[in-house]
């Protein structure tokens, strides 16, 4: 077999059981096994006993776990946190347990992937029988479970937006579909002569308000309800939109930034905090993002230039694109 030979089979055999790895990931991560072993390394036999697991089958999923970097694996044959299985453990800063469990829990739907990508929709409606925003509309529980869970993958944009925007020039900063409020609570944090406006749906609104109800900046933010697919009436000077676009097609892009621009006054800055697309042949997480707006929002990534077309079409005048610490770059423009 020539080198070609084996790494196109090298490649093949890992995109078939990819998903597996996924399986095991999910399963440590509802068995709480990151919180068994917050103290020091524990044996798979008293780790198993703790979280309610077969010791032989839990070792072998934290071994290919810790292979990728999960976990680690002591030379005894115990098992560590590192720094990135420290993430799956509740109640610490920057946890992304919830996020972990929230697609551990949908992840029955992606048996309709291939009904999707044939027919058209998302699996998570084909499965579910709703696009997923109506569905945790009508299933409180699982909407507030989801703000957490969006808390817990981009927390940590938050800060790496900050610290590469300069927003001192804005007097109120809007964010637009904020969920629960953490980007304008930070933002706020940052600049306290600064105001803050969050948009949002009704019921997302009425937890962020109780949430942020005694945050240092609360006598500072006005709250709005709405739905940017009607109107978006917020006037500022900076509007901020993170993760929102990549939730919907380009004609939904185009109505909800035309709303924007509509209330806008002339020269506000508009920034959009996403995931840029990768040219192609070229793997990142802008790839894997796409397929997860296919899997559940039926939205996609965008380029750089996706994303201008779509902002000179509402009116707004496409300034560059800011890469941050994170995943996310900042595309801005400007109300013309």
């Amino acid at each position: 077999m020539t080198a070609g030979a084996a790494a196109a089979n090298a490649l093949l055999v890992n995109l078939t059981t990819r998903f597996i790895v996924s399986t095991a990931f999910f399963t440590v991560a509802r068995l709480g096994v990151a919180d068994a072993l917050r103290d020091a390394p524990r044996s798979p036999a008293d780790l198993a006993a703790t979280v309610g697991a077969d010791p032989r089958a839990l070792a072998r999923c934290l071994g290919a776990l810790a292979a990728h970097g999960l976990f680690r694996e002591l030379d005894d044959g115990r098992f560590a946190l590192n720094e990135p299985a420290r993430l799956l453990c509740r109640d610490v800063p920057g946890s992304y347990l919830p996020y972990a469990l929230q697609v551990a829990g949908f992840f029955d739907s992606a048996a309709a992937f291939e009904r999707a990508v044939r027919d058209g929709g998302t699996p998570f409606a084909h499965h579910y029988g709703t696009p997923i925003f109506e569905h945790l509309a009508q299933h409180p529980a699982l909407g507030a479970h989801f703000d957490g869970a969006m808390q817990a993958l981009h927390g940590i944009e938050t800060a790496a937006m900050l610290e590469a925007c300069d927003l001192a020039g804005a007097t109120t900063f809007a964010d637009i579909g904020g969920g629960n409020g953490d980007v304008l609570a930070a933002t706020l944090a940052r600049y306290p002569a600064m105001r803050g406006v969050l948009f949002e749906r009704p019921a997302v609104l009425e937890r962020t308000r109780e949430r942020l109800a005694e945050h240092p900046a609360a006598a500072r933010i006005d709250y709005v309800a709405g739905d940017f697919f009607a109107a978006v009436p917020v006037r500022a000077d900076c509007y901020y939109l993170r993760h929102v676009l990549h939730d919907w097609d380009d004609a939904a892009c185009r109505t909800i930034l035309g709303h924007l621009a509509a209330g806008a006054p002339r020269g506000a800055r508009v920034l959009l905090g996403e995931a840029l697309l990768e040219p192609p042949n070229q793997a990142g997480i802008g790839r894997d993002m796409d397929l997860v707006m296919l899997q559940f929002t039926g939205g996609w990534q965008r380029s750089a230039a996706d994303f201008a077309t779509l902002l000179e079409d509402a009116g707004l005048d496409f300034v560059g694109v800011t890469p941050t610490a994170s995943m996310i770059s900042v595309v801005e423009a400007r109300k013309r």
